[in-house]
């Protein structure tokens, strides 16, 4: 695999600088990192999103990661404009993801539905609850699938799901962009314990957490109410922050960018 990614370039142009009014919370302070460091002597804060030098907000990289690229994907939040290659995939892959995935049984819908269910991803994305992403591939013209982060397995913890399209299933696409996915916790999110949850019969997605690195935690029984409407077990898997830097996920190629097209990784 190649080391350099390419592409993704921040915003051009000269240093943006604005003055905060008072009382008023800078974009990202939700998610300000709790590394801040003060500069002694010098009046100034760099944190994870800005750096504050005597009052002026200096806009630098911050979290999310909005935009993820790896050898043979793009994971880019989700857009309502993706709607039309949204739906044309997953409708296309159906009776792939029924098995698994509660939310397929909301299919079939149109264009403007699958776009309302754009907006709301990418609106509880901007608000830093949950985080959603499309798997495109290099150029954008087609979704291979979808995976998130998401923050619904306690404190300083993110759970990885993810589907690929059955077309492009068997190519390790899953594995690069789980991968990808568990850089941006460690490293970009900075939490403890990174997470996959899956039924014990989807074997495919097991071998990606094992692969990955991710231990076997157990097997909780009966857990989860499978699509079909019958009681599923679920598998837990998982990463801690001490074990991943000698996890095959740690070696995985990848470039993130947040919002405004700044380098993360």
């Amino acid at each position: 695999m190649k080391a350099s990614l390419g592409g993704g370039k921040g915003p051009r142009g000269g240093k943006l600088s604005m003055r905060l009014p008072a009382g008023i919370r800078p974009p990202g302070a939700g998610w300000l990192s709790a590394n801040a460091r003060r500069a002694e002597g010098r009046g100034s804060a760099t944190f994870s999103g800005l750096a504050i030098h005597g009052g002026v907000m200096t806009p630098t990289a911050f979290r999310p990661a909005y935009t993820v690229q790896t050898e043979h994907t793009v994971l880019r939040c989700w857009s309502p404009a993706d709607a039309p290659l949204a739906l044309r995939a997953i409708e296309a892959n159906l009776e792939h993801l029924l098995p698994w995935m509660e939310w397929a049984k909301r299919y079939p819908m149109n264009v403007a539905q699958q776009a309302g269910q754009m907006r709301r991803m990418r609106g509880l994305f901007d608000l830093g609850q949950d985080f959603a992403y499309g798997v495109f591939n290099r150029d954008g013209s087609e979704v291979l699938g979808g995976t998130g982060l998401h923050p619904r397995v306690g404190e300083g913890a993110l759970e990885i799901g993810y589907w690929i399209s059955a077309g492009h299933t068997g190519r390790g696409i899953a594995t690069e962009v789980a991968g990808a996915l568990t850089r941006v916790a460690f490293e970009v999110e900075g939490v403890r314990r990174v997470e996959i949850h899956c039924d014990p019969r989807n074997v495919r997605s097991a071998a990606v957490a094992r692969r990955l690195g991710f231990v076997l935690e157990g097997t909780l029984r009966q857990r989860l109410v499978a699509p079909d409407g019958v009681l599923r077990d679920t598998m837990v898997w998982t990463l801690l922050a001490d074990e991943y830097p000698a996890s095959r996920a740690a070696a995985t190629p990848v470039e993130a960018f947040d919002v405004l097209g700044q380098k993360l990784l």
